[in-house]
């Protein structure tokens, strides 16, 4: 049953965890949502804020986000004590290293020109929209489309033909807030927040005593597949927050 998250209880849970793993996605959780994705740049408060969580020997912070390398180390590249997760699980820059780690070498991606055409189409009937090509994936934003209606159904639309186009093809497609994205099933926040539990307990010798993981929509797994990860790795304190824009190191939302 969903509940309230009470400060003095996440305290109580927190202060004595020596192991604790904190997951941040991006867009709508360390920054709101805005109409022009270029503009949602973090405050010189949240900045701090991360970078005093990094900053404790207890802690250990990534930021997992559908962003490229360029935007998250532009970003965040500066806070060497937080591990980056770019294209949700592609691409990863671990805390204390400069050096970014392609994760998809081995991915096909001869995919992406069908999934460009279906998309285009979509493009081409709604004014404002945009189809945005990184390394790994493609996605089609329509934010900015005035009638949001038709689009939101176009869009299923859209989803349906490329579910249909690319069956046989190892590629899944996830809708977000006026995002529809197609990417290797294999790249996922699931899949990279297992390799980061994995890599603690590696190093550390057992697994993290709390585990706080924050997301604002479903590219983020949803509460079940952000949560599994830790279900077979540890029996540790697992809070998972969605909808919600941080304001600082402690606050309210649901788990």
């Amino acid at each position: 049953m969903t509940r309230i998250l009470e400060t003095s209880e996440l305290l109580t849970i927190y202060a004595p965890a020596t192991k604790r793993l904190h997951l941040y996605d991006y867009d709508g959780t360390l920054t709101p949502i805005v109409d022009n994705a270029a503009r949602a740049i973090l405050s010189d408060l949240h900045i701090s804020l991360l970078k005093t969580l990094a900053n404790h020997p207890h802690n250990t912070v990534w930021v997992i986000s559908g962003r490229d390398q360029a935007f998250l180390q532009a970003q965040l590249g500066s806070l060497t004590n937080i591990g980056l997760v770019a294209e949700h699980g592609a691409f990863m820059r671990r805390p204390q290293s400069s050096e970014w780690e392609n994760l998809a070498t081995e991915a096909d991606m001869s995919w992406k020109a069908t999934v460009r055409q279906v998309m285009e189409t979509f493009e081409s009937h709604h004014p404002g929209s945009f189809i945005e090509e990184k390394r790994v994936a493609t996605v089609l934003h329509y934010r900015n489309v005035e009638q949001q209606g038709p689009a939101e159904k176009d869009a299923i639309d859209c989803k349906k033909s490329l579910e249909k186009a690319l069956e046989n093809w190892d590629v899944e497609f996830m809708s977000g807030k006026c995002v529809l994205e197609a990417r290797p099933t294999n790249v996922d926040k699931g899949q990279i927040v297992r390799r980061i539990v994995g890599e603690m307990e590696h190093t550390m010798g057992c697994s993290p005593d709390f585990v706080f993981c924050i997301g604002d929509d479903v590219t983020d797994e949803g509460k079940e597949r952000l949560s599994s990860p830790f279900s077979s790795h540890t029996q540790s304190p697992t809070i998972v927050l969605q909808h919600h824009v941080l304001r600082g190191l402690y606050y309210r939302d649901r788990i």
